[in-house]
């Protein structure tokens, strides 16, 4: 997918973007920059859907029947497939029109006038996947990184289920502040062919031709890790979406991604991948759990949409398996330990969380009901702050009754500012952010006092009422109309080179960088 950008400046009430000098309007203007989706894609860009390898055929009355390794979802009526490497020759060709109408078997059936002869060796079905944009939404973050000459990148991963079956990476680059201009890159395109959507079979990592027979299922599905595909050349993590299980090790700097949702409507992954953006390499990991039986892969604990956040404090990851517990994942061990098992509470899906490393916190917001479970600005029913303190490792308490926190919604979006040592939560769309003093005592701001443990408001636009949206301010996230919005997960991250927030909420829209500078203040 060739992608572009555009960055418009988010700024508060009477504050011009000073950290960012690329000659920026202080207010609303565009930049020169298009959509991630461009609609300009180069003519066949596809990638093939293998449905595994031959074994048999024959052909009777009109019609050759095919026998391949694996089986198939598909149930005919009408769907293009291509057929090559048999001998003899007179079995390839295409597009053939699949006939038969008996999914999840390895039978495949076309019509084929003549008689090519005796099936001798060889052979395997092909179709074709068009690759539509639609990598990022729904259900799939985002995450802030360094490259291979230590700026700040910000890359968004994801697809899965029977949305999207594309595994490339997309990255915003030149977000140093200092240098270059904002643009959309494509590090990783995605590999060619890929498990087709529907196909029923929960792929974890996907291998490129000629080792495409290498790609294999999910450990807890009955498939086989494969560490490589082929001489030289490593796996990589199939298409899925991500939901809060993307997070950025600066400690070693590598992206972690754990579990998700697997394309192809298969089910879902217990799996650890790390992306090296030095090299955009990808290793699957066998992880392990202090409670003992050894590395494995499949082996982390808990549910597929985890919620993640970076510790500082010591260089680990904290993994939230959307049921009751909080567990420590150590990079140099790739271990997971039980840090606290909650009695009750109601941090999970549709949660987002981040440490705040001056207080040794795991703090997560969330909501639930409305339709559909909707997220921005589709009003919730139920919201909560759940606090882990990571010193104590008391029980998780909530915040949020008498916080004044009033943009927590469903999937928001959150990161904790160093330089004004708050959270800063942003629901999805809208001009407004809020500030959370996650400390003990009282936190004095340019916008007023903060009272330990409670949130305040603060409109990142000029204008009554935010200007225009879209233009002022970001959209609305995508799904608006149909209730099936679906939020920002990980796609509202503070880059502290520049000491500015970028959000995506949206893969065909705007992509926005706000600062909360005031101009009178280099924080």
């Amino acid at each position: 997918m060739k992608c572009c950008l555009l960055l418009a400046l988010l700024v508060s009430t009477g504050f011009a973007q000073h950290n960012y000098p690329f000659g920026w309007a202080p207010v609303g203007q565009s930049h020169g920059f298009s959509s991630l989706c461009r609609g300009d894609d180069p003519s066949g860009e596809y990638a093939s859907n293998n449905f595994g390898i031959i074994t048999s055929a024959s052909w009777s009355d009109g019609v050759v029947t095919l026998n391949v390794n694996k089986p198939h979802s598909h149930r005919g009526y009408g769907y293009p497939i291509y057929v090559s490497g048999i001998t003899p020759d007179g079995f390839n060709g295409g597009p053939f029109t699949m006939t038969n109408s008996s999914p999840n078997t390895g039978v495949i059936t076309y019509a084929l006038a003549s008689n090519p002869g005796s099936y001798v060796s060889g052979g395997a079905v092909t179709t074709f996947y068009s690759f539509g944009c639609n990598q990022i939404v729904p259900w799939s973050g985002g995450v802030n990184a360094l490259d291979s000459s230590g700026s700040p990148i910000f890359c968004v991963l994801g697809g899965g289920h029977s949305d999207y079956a594309g595994n490339e990476v997309n990255c915003i680059s030149g977000l140093s502040g200092t240098s270059g201009t904002p643009k959309w890159t494509e590090p990783l395109t995605p590999v060619h062919p890929v498990p087709f959507t529907s196909d029923g079979l929960a792929w974890e990592g996907i291998c490129p031709p000629p080792y495409a027979s290498q790609s294999f299922v999910a450990e807890h599905f009955g498939g086989i890790p494969n560490a490589t595909c082929g001489p030289g050349m490593q796996v990589t993590p199939s298409s899925r979406h991500t939901y809060g299980g993307l997070v950025f090790n600066p400690s070693n700097g590598l992206i972690y991604m754990f579990g998700g949702g697997h394309a192809n409507t298969g089910g879902f992954s217990n799996d650890v991948w790390t992306l090296n953006p030095s090299n955009w390499a990808w290793t699957l990991l066998q992880t392990q759990l202090s409670t003992g039986g050894g590395l494995k892969y499949g082996n982390v604990p808990g549910t597929w949409a985890y919620i993640t956040a970076y510790n500082p404090s010591n260089g680990h990851i904290l993994v939230h398996d959307e049921g009751y517990t909080l567990y420590d994942f150590n990079p140099s061990n790739n271990r997971f330990t039980r840090l606290i098992v909650a009695s009750s509470g109601t941090t999970g899906d549709g949660w987002t969380a981040v440490v705040d490393p001056v207080n040794n916190l795991f703090v997560s917001i969330g909501a639930s009901g409305g339709v559909n479970n909707c997220s921005y600005p589709c009003r919730n029913t139920s919201q909560n702050i759940e606090v882990w303190n990571l010193t104590t490792k008391a029980q998780p308490t909530s915040w949020y009754a008498g916080s004044g926190c009033d943009l927590i919604y469903r999937n928001a979006g959150m990161d904790y500012d160093s330089k004004l040592g708050l959270i800063v939560i942003y629901p999805g769309g809208g001009y407004q952010v809020e500030l959370l003093n996650s400390n003990p005592t009282p936190v004095v701001t340019h916008w007023g006092t903060i009272a330990s443990h409670h949130c305040l408001d603060v409109a990142l636009s000029l204008k009554a009422g935010g200007g225009v949206k879209g233009a002022d301010y970001p959209q609305d996230p995508e799904g608006i109309g149909n209730n099936s919005n679906l939020g920002l997960y990980g796609r509202f991250r503070y880059l502290a080179q520049s000491d500015s927030f970028i959000m995506v909420n949206a893969r065909n829209r705007t992509a926005w960088i706000a600062s909360l500078t005031p101009p009178d203040e280099s924080r």
